[in-house]
């Protein structure tokens, strides 16, 4: 289950990394960040964020719905605004590498979650 109150550094990284992916997919119908940086967002995550992020804001621009938009500016600020001040680390150790796993799957599932309370509710 998605624990927005966790601050791990590794976790944080977990789920802003899925939020990334889910709005590439939305936009272009394709996760090529997804295939092109996990494995280097998961290990050395300084050396990746400046990227993808800047990837984001092209792939924000190509969403349709302008509440998708401000939902995921929204849900982008506030898992920023959990990460150090100092920016992202140069490097996880092993057991953060796992955390961001946990979290980018915790994020995931919590998207497919919210879209079927959605259906449920139509």
């Amino acid at each position: 289950m998605l624990d927005k109150g966790n601050t791990n550094q590794g976790y944080l990284c977990g789920r802003l990394f899925a939020v990334l992916d889910k709005i590439q997919e939305e936009a272009n119908n394709q996760h090529s960040i997804r295939e092109r940086y996990m494995n280097s967002a998961s290990s050395t995550p300084a050396a990746v964020f400046s990227t993808i992020l800047n990837l984001s804001n092209h792939h924000v621009e190509n969403l349709k719905n302008e509440g998708r938009k401000i939902y995921f500016e929204k849900l982008k600020q506030e898992i920023i605004s959990k990460i150090d001040a100092n920016g992202f680390r140069p490097q996880l150790d092993l057991q953060d590498q796992g955390r961001f796993f946990i979290g980018y799957y915790h994020q995931r599932q919590d998207f497919f979650t919210k879209n079927e309370d959605n259906d449920n509710e139509e």
